[in-house]
């Protein structure tokens, strides 16, 4: 695991910004704090939604959401 190697070669006394996906920000929160780091979180790559509140058919599953899906599920 990622935080575990980090604690392996810098410690935990160093300074650490963390940048996850947004999606996957609390669990690598939760994984470096369990390593015994404090990380400075600086989350990336926001999922961002489209269209508008209007748009007749947008509870109509579209194949771009399966990324999101596997996201959240992970």
């Amino acid at each position: 695991m990622e935080a575990e190697e980090y604690v392996k070669n810098f410690g935990t006394k160093n300074s650490l910004i963390l940048v996850p996906r947004a999606i996957q920000m609390p669990r690598a929160v939760m994984h470096f704090r369990k390593a015994g780091t404090n990380p400075i979180v600086a989350p990336a790559s926001f999922i961002l939604k489209y269209g508008s509140h209007i748009y007749p058919w947008r509870w109509v599953p579209a194949s771009e959401n399966k990324e999101m899906l596997e996201e959240a599920i992970h």
